[in-house]
């Protein structure tokens, strides 16, 4: 059985209808867990948030460094628009958060959704490994009401080196397809995804390729990148070659769209 390990913040995501669990890994894990992997989580959220987000996380075991407060978005919708502030972050998760006996996983995702995870976790990981990145939270500054913004980011050469694959929207980085095209120079298979328009794939720096998403009446799609990612990951560790991957994960993206209760994101 594919072990399939996920480092980065369960997050505490409040509407004005109520607070939700959110985050990538909690989404990741549970795409993870469906696909019938051995599902892990090292993350630093509160006790309460992890409640929360319990009966979503049946058969994934979880390694939390307990922390008072977990990382906390606000969301709001004004004219159509959602408006996402940053409230709280809880610790950064470090190389020392993770069981030994989980450092043999043989996918690791880096999920951070609010610049907490470290950049140094690739020194622990086995040169086996399938390294998968989905960088959303690296590309994240906060202004000084908390409102999240753009920030342009590149991954430290060594990392950028040891990775095999790098998933992001293209809402979460200016010039996101320039960005995507330098870093598959390096190695990663690297995917810019565009909501209905489907995704782009990059490869061994050449042009992007397109990839149409797979048209189906959504319920909800908070969360269906974080399913995108988890699904190309696990296809192209398991030796899809990537436009098969993509294609593959557009499919399981549109079904978790289509069937899914409303949950928030991170």
């Amino acid at each position: 059985m594919t072990s399939y390990l996920v480092i980065g913040h369960i997050t505490l995501d409040r509407f004005p209808d109520g607070d939700r669990p959110g985050g990538t890994a909690l989404y990741s894990a549970v795409e993870a867990a469906h696909s019938g992997a051995e599902t892990r989580i090292v993350t630093a959220t509160s006790v309460e948030c992890l409640d929360l987000a319990a009966s979503r996380l049946r058969g994934v075991e979880v390694h939390n460094r307990v922390t008072p407060s977990p990382t906390t978005f606000a969301y709001e919708c004004t004219d159509g628009v959602r408006i996402q502030r940053l409230t709280h972050v809880a610790p950064a998760v470090e190389a020392a958060d993770i069981p030994q006996a989980w450092l043999d996983s043989d996918i690791w995702h880096l999920a951070p959704v609010a610049d907490e995870v470290s950049l140094r976790l690739h020194k622990v990981i086995p040169r086996t490994a399938f390294i998968g990145i989905t960088p959303q939270g690296w590309m994240r500054r906060v202004d000084r009401a908390g409102m999240v913004r753009q920030r342009s980011w590149s991954p430290p050469a060594e990392l950028l080196a040891r990775t095999s694959a790098i998933v992001f929207s293209d809402e979460d980085a200016p010039d996101a397809d320039v960005s995507a095209r330098n870093w598959s120079e390096q190695g990663p298979v690297v995917v810019v995804t565009k909501g209905a328009e489907g995704s782009t794939l990059y490869v061994d720096g050449g042009a992007g390729r397109r990839v149409p998403a797979v048209r189906v009446e959504p319920v909800s799609d908070i969360g269906a990148g974080d399913a995108f990612a988890t699904a190309l990951f696990l296809q192209l560790a398991a030796g899809a070659d990537p436009f098969t991957a993509v294609t593959t994960a557009s499919r399981r993206t549109a079904e978790v769209i289509s069937v899914q209760a409303s949950h928030s994101g991170g």
